[in-house]
């Protein structure tokens, strides 16, 4: 007969492997913006006001000795000028470009496979210490 710890147990082990699948499809899932894109360095050289009225942003990065401007729609972060910020631009046309964000295609989902881990480890406690008591 299963006991009421056996099963809460097994449960937070399932929904731990079910958060690490989730993060690994959402790892391997990332497509990038353009079909044929290369990351550079670009410098924060000033602010502009977006649709909403928030300050984001202005890049400027160079290209094969081009220099172009990109006014970016990211408003997560703050960028000081002169910081530098890397930009995934579109290899066929440069003026095609945003700001390369790595934690979204890395940070996110290593953390969540990080949560996941931890909830698995912390079911197979649980299930250590219930079968332990049986002994």
């Amino acid at each position: 007969m299963f006991k009421t710890k056996d099963i809460i147990s097994k449960i937070t082990i399932i929904i731990g492997i079910l958060v690490i699948v989730y993060s690994a499809v959402n790892f391997f899932s990332h497509e990038q913006k353009y079909p044929n894109s290369d990351i550079i360095e670009g410098i924060v050289v000033n602010y502009e006001k977006n649709y909403r009225g928030i300050n984001v942003p202005l890049v400027k990065y160079i290209v094969n000795n081009d220099t172009f401007y990109l006014k970016s729609i990211t408003e997560i972060g703050t960028f000081p000028k002169e910081n530098r910020v890397y930009i995934e631009y579109n290899i066929d046309n440069p003026k095609e470009a945003v700001i390369y964000e790595s934690y979204i295609n890395y940070g996110i989902p290593i953390s969540i496979a990080t949560i996941g881990l931890m909830i698995t480890v912390f079911g197979f406690v649980m299930l250590y210490f219930s079968w332990k008591k049986r002994v």
